[in-house]
């Protein structure tokens, strides 16, 4: 077991002492703001005048001004539709300057913003809104035509072009900072997968004060920083690791409501961006576009999580940006966004492909198929517990934890060094024959070919095996390999029963609406293909 505490130097644990939260003793910085409102109420007093996001329009607002328009929010949403502390309210906005203070202002009532995915169709989110039944939903212009969702007493509140004009006296009226509890329920986020099996993760303002106060000490950032929020807010990476690190440290959003790789380049470049978080995704596309930005001189941190991050996408990045500082993050939804962070540059870490150590706070533990604690360097199921780990699912009685220890469904292995390593998804593993492969040992390797730019290693059904490894691979248009090439280049890297038995060549390589390689899709279109030959 690695306990996060106890991993950090003394100005990282500086007033992380022990407390009382939840009926549950932890690790929380004392002194830190209790909620995302006090961040923005604290933030306003120090930087009145200082500017915090700019938006697409180039519209820049001040942390007063949000403080401010975030308070009338509250009050608006208090007189118009009797929202109380407890309250459900779903959001069905994609990301602007009046959907983030409006998520400020559900925190000041202490009510809990639902974060409904705008990428999601009609009918999945009906399924997501039935299962949380809010009391209100705020939706934009997209969204013009909802059902009439089978949730009782449900009312709609619809913001054109994505602002909101409060020119009624009554909620220009007592803008004092509103109470909030460190222990109020904050956020619904729902995790990824089928929307039929999405679970509502509830987050407590604790969970995601220590998230941010933990980025902030162990990243180094100040009130001088600033990124591109370009990640939507239904992901606690957008939510969390920039909109609410960057509000509690007093620094500078560009809001992006769509990603393009072109234009968030064009923005670090042109406004001196100091730092980016994303996913391995992101950073893919990315990459692509270095040709036109050789050099970013403002840019210090790059800090990628969520999955695996091939060390050749690591180097790739190095080598295009050698200033740069490049951070590996392993977290979830669960989590309130971080779980571990790498503590130095991991391009230039004898640990490259780790995903470094707990935070402050956070416990990470492998076990095997029994619950038994494993050694240094074994395989098996991560266990995580922590500050700002959740405590259920909305909805659901039962407590997924165990004995205070939340099951990832990761498998890793934590090395000599104290530092942990992300192995595959527990249900990603594929048994051949009584032979565990790892989907991404061999999606690594298949990223080291030159000329092939993304990989995904899937089970496929077989009758002698029971199942093997298939292989989807996104190529360069301009290095082609064909499958023998890759194959023969595979067997030098890998043990015969890793190599893929199907290799199928793909312009990209699906993804579900959380930004996540969509394995089950894949899985489709080999057995379609396997139909049609």
């Amino acid at each position: 077991m690695i306990n996060g505490s106890a991993s950090w130097d003394s100005h990282v644990v500086e007033n992380l002492e022990k407390s009382f939260l939840d009926g549950q003793k932890v690790d929380f910085f004392i002194g830190s703001p209790k909620s995302l409102y006090d961040c923005a109420h604290e933030s306003a007093e120090n930087n009145p005048d200082k500017i915090f996001l700019i938006d697409e329009t180039d519209a820049s607002y001040t942390f007063l001004q949000t403080f401010s328009d975030a308070t009338r929010y509250a009050y608006f949403l208090k007189k118009t539709y009797g929202i109380r502390k407890g309250d459900r309210i779903g959001l069905l906005l994609d990301t602007s300057y009046t959907s983030l203070a409006m998520i400020l202002a559900i925190n000041a009532l202490g009510a809990i913003s639902v974060m409904l995915p705008t990428k999601y169709k009609i009918n999945e989110i009906a399924l997501l809104v039935e299962k949380t039944t809010p009391k209100l939903i705020i939706y934009g212009d997209k969204f013009s035509l909802l059902p009439d969702f089978e949730v009782p007493n449900l009312k709609l509140f619809k913001i054109s072009k994505g602002a909101l004009d409060l020119t009624e006296e009554a909620y220009k009226e007592n803008l004092s900072c509103l109470e909030t509890n460190l222990e109020d329920p904050a956020i619904i986020i729902f995790t990824s997968g089928t929307t039929s099996q999405a679970k509502g993760v509830i987050l407590k303002n604790y969970n995601v004060i220590h998230a941010i106060v933990s980025y902030a000490r162990i990243l180094g950032f100040s009130g001088d920083d600033s990124s591109v929020l370009c990640t939507p807010m239904y992901y606690v990476t957008g939510l969390i690791a920039i909109f609410g690190l960057l509000l509690f440290l007093g620094g500078t959003i560009y809001i992006h409501s769509k990603f393009n790789a072109v234009r968030v380049l064009e923005t670090v470049r042109r406004h001196k961006i100091t730092f980016l978080h994303g996913s391995p995704t992101v950073f893919y596309l990315l990459l692509n576009e270095q040709g036109s930005f050789p050099v970013l001189p403002s840019l210090k941190k790059i800090i990628c999580g969520s999955s695996n991050l091939p060390k050749d996408r690591i180097s790739d990045i190095y080598r295009w940006l050698p200033e740069v500082d490049i951070r590996t993050v392993y977290g979830l939804t669960e989590t309130s966004s971080p779980g571990t962070i790498m503590p130095h540059n991991t391009a230039t870490s004898s640990a490259i492909g780790s995903s470094g150590k707990p935070i402050p706070g956070f416990s990470v533990k492998i076990v095997d198929n029994t619950g038994n604690t494993l050694g240094q360097n074994q395989h098996g199921e991560i266990l995580v517990k922590g500050t700002n780990v959740f405590n259920h699912y909305y909805g659901i009685d039962d407590s997924p934890l165990i004995n205070g220890w939340f099951p990832t469904g990761d498998i890793g292995y934590i090395n000599s060094l104290n530092y942990l390593f992300i192995v595959d998804r527990k249900k990603n593993m594929i048994n051949r024959g009584g032979e565990k492969i790892w989907s991404y040992d061999i999606e690594n390797e298949l990223c080291n070919i030159p000329g092939i730019i993304d990989a995904a290693v899937v089970a496929i059904p077989d009758e002698k095996y029971g199942e093997i490894p298939a292989a989807a691979v996104v190529q360069n248009h301009e290095n082609k390999r064909t499958k023998s090439e890759i194959i023969n280049h595979l067997k030098t890297r890998l043990a015969n029963f890793q190599i893929p038995e199907r290799i199928l060549f793909l312009r990209e390589i699906p993804q579900t609406a959380n930004l996540k390689q969509d394995k089950k899709k894949i899985v489709n279109l080999f057995l379609s293909r396997e139909k049609e030959e």
